[in-house]
């Protein structure tokens, strides 16, 4: 979470003010472009270095896979202590790495691909799916007859779809009910709160034109050409 907000505030410094455009162009000027693609390499090194690992850690020949325990891993105790103290920060880290250079507008390719307007979406989303994904597989799993007592490759890539598309599917509903009405009616309290009240003027054609209408009355003359009398 500190690494993206100090991103969020870098990305916000380099396209808000003149001088922190200023700053962008010079550290764009200087940033080679072999850095960005090392960078770029590093960040994918730590995210497959994250993620494809973890297959060591079932490799056992235990009757009983180690889903819920260490007993009978194919990592040692302490291995699995320093990977899940670490990993989230890794995590964060990689990213961090992986998008600092496209706010410099490095890396066009992959600013193209990250930045395209089929991600926004599921950016909408991806809060929400965020929030049900812990309770959709609970509910979907409590609600079945039987209970699985084993784990294969094919059984956990279909329930790994099925969570996905579910979470997103409950999410999708729920932007439409409550996050995009909520949102909505926010902006109209905001919008009301701090506009700021109109003032009249009164302009020197006012008069002049109430004094017009006075003299092409009729009733209005008449009267004046008494009160002259």
């Amino acid at each position: 979470y500190i690494l993206g907000l100090l991103l969020g505030l870098i990305f916000h410094d380099f396209t808000s003010e003149d001088k922190g455009q200023k700053r962008m162009a010079f550290l764009k000027r200087q940033l080679p472009s072999w850095v960005s693609v090392a960078l770029f390499g590093l960040s994918l090194s730590i995210l497959c270095l994250l993620v494809f690992p973890i297959s060591t850690y079932y490799d056992t020949d235990h009757e009983i896979p180690p889903i819920t325990t260490t007993h009978s891993a194919g990592w040692s105790r302490d291995s699995v202590i320093v990977y899940n103290t670490f990993k989230f920060f890794a995590w964060g880290l990689a990213l961090f790495i992986l998008v600092l250079p496209t706010c410099l507008g490095k890396l066009g390719l992959v600013t193209e691909l990250l930045g395209g307007h089929i991600w926004a979406p599921l950016a909408k989303l991806t809060y929400g799916a965020y929030l049900i994904h812990m309770l959709y597989p609970q509910a979907l799993l409590t609600s079945t007859d039987a209970t699985t007592f084993y784990y294969h490759t094919s059984h956990t890539l279909g329930m790994w779809l099925v969570f996905t598309v579910g979470s997103y599917f409950w999410a999708a509903i729920l932007w439409l009910v409550v996050e995009c009405p909520a949102g909505n009616l926010q902006k109209m309290v905001m919008t009301s709160i701090m506009r700021p009240p109109v003032k009249r003027k009164l302009t020197d054609a006012q008069p002049l034109n109430n004094a017009s209408k006075i003299i092409r009355s009729p009733r209005a003359f008449n009267a004046a050409a008494n009160n002259n009398l």
